[in-house]
């Protein structure tokens, strides 16, 4: 539900800032992962399917969706738990203009 929450919002962002958005679909079968985003837009650049739960882990995932902010030395710089909606997405909003000026 989170993720189809937030999917416009993600594509939104997508078409305003031409940043690169890589999905990691979690819990979900790679063909209703496809089918989804043929159908309503992708704002991804790439998506992995997370077999096993592997990244999950390797990522300590606390809620669903998650959305990171990665800087282009691969440092972690901003984590949302959580759908990028409301208070949650104009944080996020911040943390990439902030993250923009040390990249």
């Amino acid at each position: 539900k989170g993720c189809r929450e937030e999917h416009p919002n993600l594509l939104a962002f997508h078409e305003a800032t031409r940043s690169t958005i890589l999905g990691l679909a979690y819990n979900d079968r790679a063909q209703a992962a496809a089918a989804y985003l043929d159908e309503h837009a992708s704002p991804y650049l790439a998506v992995s399917i997370d077999q096993g739960s592997v990244n999950a882990e390797n990522f300590g995932v606390m809620g669903l969706p998650e959305t990171y902010i990665v800087l282009s030395d691969g440092t972690l710089f901003h984590r949302t738990v959580g759908p990028l909606t409301g208070e949650r997405l104009t944080v996020f909003q911040d943390k990439w203009s902030q993250a923009k000026s040390l990249n």
